[in-house]
């Protein structure tokens, strides 16, 4: 048999003896007939691939809701650093412009407008 793929030729044989080592466990495990064996080797293989795959997917879904928490942290830490600069009564009128701008910004007033696709109109004639 001939295997061929954009892997490696050293790892397709360690995947194959991976497999192999599990054939030889479950056929110890329990004696039947090769075919079996290798059903029931391809069935838990599967099996632990897709477990590894929700896991997989359940700690990218942690990190990506740690990482919003963080963000939003550091957003109203950022704004009450902000709105305490604004109490400030020493500020100067370009400094207070700029602090207001910065918090416009941070709650996203001053977001850029969308641009819109032109359409090229196509005239009968």
């Amino acid at each position: 048999m001939r295997l061929t793929g954009p892997e490696s030729a050293s790892d397709i044989l360690e995947v194959a003896r991976q497999v192999d080592s599990e054939m030889l466990s479950e056929t110890q495990k329990n004696p039947s007939t090769r075919i079996r064996a290798a059903i029931w080797t391809a069935f838990l293989i599967a099996n632990r691939y897709r477990e590894l795959k929700i896991d997989l997917a359940h700690n990218q879904e942690k990190a990506s809701r740690r990482l919003r928490r963080e963000r939003h942290y550091t957003r109203c830490s950022h704004e009450r650093e902000l709105l305490a600069l604004l109490a400030d009564p020493t500020l100067s009128a370009n400094e207070r412009h700029e602090v207001l701008r910065d918090l416009g910004r941070l709650r996203g007033y001053y977001r850029a407008p969308m641009k819109r696709k032109h359409r090229r109109e196509t005239r009968e004639i």
